[in-house]
């Protein structure tokens, strides 16, 4: 059994029911937390103190950006070594450069679709057989 569990920041819910699901099935022992805006997904870390594995963040959330979320995490002991993903439609190439400078795991380019997202996935979450995904 895995004790691995994930947050993932997108105020689109289909978004979120797709990385559900996706997640779901790539790696069923994964808990996986969903917040609709990067505020909701910095209180669950500080005052609820979740410390997941990696953070999904999509970069244009409304309100507080990826970027700016991911710059706020940074500054915190206990969650600067989390690995966060950014997942957007189109970075600017300068873009992509100013997030990895400021911690950025990986940039995840979408549209979401779950055989993607299940690709994308198997990297982070090897519960399962990589590579085998539904028709």
């Amino acid at each position: 059994m895995s004790s691995k569990c994930c947050l993932f920041i997108d105020n689109d819910i289909r978004n979120r029911n797709v990385f559900s699901d996706a997640m779901e099935y790539i790696s069923p022992t994964t808990f996986c937390f969903m917040a609709s805006t990067a505020s909701e997904a910095l209180f669950m870390l500080l005052e609820e103190r979740l410390v997941p594995s990696y953070i999904f963040v999509e970069l244009n959330i409304p309100g507080m950006s990826g970027k700016e979320f991911l710059k706020e995490i940074k500054q915190h002991e206990t969650l600067k070594d989390i690995a966060v993903i950014i997942h957007c439609t189109s970075p600017r190439p300068n873009e992509i450069l100013e997030l990895k400078e400021l911690g950025a795991h990986a940039i995840y380019f979408r549209p979401y679709q779950f055989n993607g997202i299940c690709n994308m996935l198997t990297l982070y979450f090897t519960d399962q057989m990589a590579g085998i995904l539904p028709n």
